[in-house]
C-alpha cells in the first residue's frame, strides 16, 4: 500500500515527461522517473492493475502501450492488435471484471489542451480498443507466477486487443472528427458503465460493448475529463462556449447537476488569461469532494502558461 500512495504521487511527473534520452532511471530535484524511457512518446496515461498487485500500464501518444510487472522497474511493450495500427495511446481504463480499454488519439496538446491551434495538432486516433484475453476468468492471472520473466512472458504471449469498430472516426486522416481523439476513458464502479470522453460528446458503451450512445446531456461538446468515486458519481468536464464540470450520480440518466461553469476558456487573446485544461479527482478519504487541477495559459507577447 505505501508503495502504491509513493508511485501514485509520482505519476504527475510520469506524465509530464515529454522524452528522455535515457533508458536508465533519472533524477531531479527530487524525482525519479520510473520510464519506459525513450521509446513511449508524450507519457498521457498510467493506471495500476485493480487486481493484480505491482503491475501497472502506461500509453505514450507516440510509442504504444506498456507493462510493468514490478512497480515500474522496468516495463515491456504490449501489441494492440495487427502489428500496432495506432501507436498514439491516450487512455486506459479497468472494469469491475478486468478488462482492459485503450483509447487513442491526442487530444490534449499544447496551447487548447484539445487538440487543433493555428494548424499545430495532436497524433490522431484510431478509436478505442478492448482486451479480450483478460477478463472475470482470469482477472488475477499474475497471482500463479512468481517471476518478473513469468509474468512479462505471459503478458506479451496472452493479453490481446480487438479494435471496436463503430469507436474509429468516420472520415479516416481527418484531424476535425472529433472521434479520433479519445481524452479519457472511466469506469462506473458501481454500475460498471464504461465512459469514453471525445471531442465529439461523451460516449457510454453498452453491456456487450457492441456500440455506443452519446450523453445526451452533454451533446458533442468536447469532453476533457471523467471521473468515478468508488460509490458510482461521476463527475466530467466539458467545454461548449463555456467550461463546465457536470456531476452525475444515476448515470447521466435524470441526477446530472452543473456545478462549475468558467466563461474564461479558449479565448486566448493576447491581454487575457484563459483556462484550456481541467483535471478533475475524487478524494480518496472523502469520496464526496471533488479536486481540480486547472491549467492557465496567457499569450501575452513574451508567452507563458499559468
Amino acid at each position: 500500500m505505501k508503495n502504491r500512495k509513493l508511485l501514485f504521487g509520482l505519476v504527475i511527473l510520469f506524465l509530464s515527461c515529454i522524452g528522455l534520452n535515457s533508458v536508465n532511471a533519472q533524477t531531479q530535484e527530487g524525482w525519479i522517473s520510473l520510464g519506459p524511457n525513450n521509446v513511449s512518446g508524450r507519457s498521457r496515461t498510467i493506471i495500476f492493475d485493480r487486481f493484480n498487485n505491482d503491475i501497472m500500464y502506461s500509453g505514450g501518444v507516440a510509442g504504444g502501450l506498456f507493462i510493468s510487472v514490478n512497480n515500474g522497474k522496468n516495463w515491456q511493450e504490449i501489441t494492440l492488435v495487427d502489428g500496432q495500427q495506432n501507436l498514439a495511446i491516450t487512455a486506459i481504463a479497468q472494469d469491475n471484471n478486468g478488462v482492459l480499454y485503450v483509447g487513442t488519439g491526442e487530444g490534449d496538446y499544447l496551447n487548447n489542451g484539445f487538440g487543433i491551434k493555428n494548424n499545430t495538432i495532436g497524433m490522431l486516433g484510431n478509436g478505442v480498443y478492448k482486451s479480450t484475453t483478460l477478463n472475470s476468468t482470469n482477472k488475477n492471472w499474475a497471482e500463479i507466477l512468481t517471476s518478473d520473466d513469468a509474468k512479462y512472458a505471459w503478458a506479451t504471449e496472452n493479453i490481446e486487443f480487438e479494435l471496436l469498430n463503430f469507436t474509429k472516426p468516420t472520415s479516416p486522416h481527418n484531424y476535425g472528427d472529433g472521434k479520433a481523439f479519445v481524452n479519457k476513458i472511466a469506469v462506473n464502479r458501481s454500475s460498471n458503465k464504461v465512459y469514453i470522453a471525445t471531442n465529439d460528446g461523451l460516449m457510454q458503451l453498452n453491456d456487450a460493448a457492441s456500440g455506443w450512445t452519446m450523453i445526451s446531456a452533454i451533446g458533442s461538446s468536447t469532453v476533457g475529463d471523467i471521473i468515478s468515486n468508488k460509490d458510482g458519481v461521476l463527475a466530467v468536464y466539458y467545454t461548449d462556449s463555456k467550461a463546465n464540470v457536470m456531476v452525475s450520480s444515476d448515470d447521466f440518466n435524470q441526477n446530472n447537476n452543473i456545478i462549475l461553469t468558467v466563461d474564461s476558456i479558449k479565448t486566448f487573446d493576447t491581454s487575457s488569461t484563459s483556462i484550456n485544461r481541467i483535471r478533475l479527482a475524487f478524494g480518496i478519504q472523502n469520496p464526496n469532494k471533488i479536486y481540480s487541477y486547472v491549467n492557465y495559459f496567457s499569450e501575452a507577447p513574451e508567452g507563458g502558461r499559468y
